[in-house]
């Protein structure tokens, strides 16, 4: 399922309008969003204009839950809470950036903030309230919503020893060899890659003392780091995400 679309200078916001549309089958994305509408803070004034443009009605609860979707970012620590290296405990990292209505989820380091504001400026808070320096990686709250739906793992079970995860990039990249690829390639794998979109590499992996070793394979096929989420962690931030829908 295709969600939202690219246009130079418009890319972002034709995306949270293609979400839009994912939560609103009728609604038809026209031209969008106008030239002067380019900053986060006009973005409220924007979804005002897209529901009357639309006649979709306007709605307080839609609109803050667009905005915020709009705005919200996903943060993953790398190699944080690791085979008792580099502790700390989440949950009170997240009450300490309360101004900025973080939201905790598991352990591992993985944040949804819902009113980030700068990123810059949000990223060295981070860094300033951990003990230990850390490696982060942020991506859009938009861009992990398509990612419930567009998944290359099927309906079908796997076994209890194969476990679906999703490697998020510090930055977008590309890989020249055909997947899906396992390492080790010989023999039984351990780690398979089975697809990727932009900052999302999709895979699996077996439960092993020596599948941490091939993950960190990862980083070099596709050219930058990476740092893994179990699959049910990324649709738990998705719920989040989601959720802003009925509780603005």
């Amino acid at each position: 399922m295709r969600i939202g679309g690219r246009r130079r200078g418009f890319c972002p916001d034709h995306r949270v309008l293609g979400t839009w549309r994912w939560f609103h089958p009728n609604f038809r994305i026209a031209d969008y969003p106008p030239k002067n509408a380019k900053t986060r803070s006009q973005y409220p004034q924007l979804v005002i204009q897209i529901c009357a443009d639309a006649n979709v009605g306007y709605s307080s609860d839609l609109a803050s839950f667009l905005a915020i979707l709009c705005m919200a970012l996903v943060v993953f620590l790398r190699g944080v809470n690791v085979g008792g290296h580099r502790r700390f405990r989440p949950s009170i990292v997240a009450r300490e950036l309360g101004d900025y209505d973080v939201v905790n989820v598991g352990a591992a380091g993985t944040f949804v903030v819902r009113k980030p504001g700068s990123r810059a400026k949000f990223r060295n808070v981070l860094l300033a309230k951990l003990p230990f320096q850390a490696e982060v990686v942020l991506c859009d709250g938009r861009d992990l919503i398509p990612l419930e739906n567009a998944s290359p793992f099927g309906a079908d079970p796997y076994s209890p020893d194969v476990v679906r995860f999703v490697s998020i990039l510090s930055k977008a990249g590309e890989v020249r060899a055909s997947l899906p690829i396992a390492f080790p390639s010989n023999g039984e794998w351990l780690v398979r890659v089975l697809a990727s979109k932009g900052q999302f590499v999709f895979g699996v992996y077996r439960r092993h003392m020596r599948t941490i070793t091939y993950l960190g394979q990862i980083d070099k096929l596709y050219g930058a780091p990476a740092t893994t989420r179990n699959w049910n962690t990324i649709l738990a931030i998705v719920r989040i995400l989601k959720r802003q829908r009925n509780t603005r």
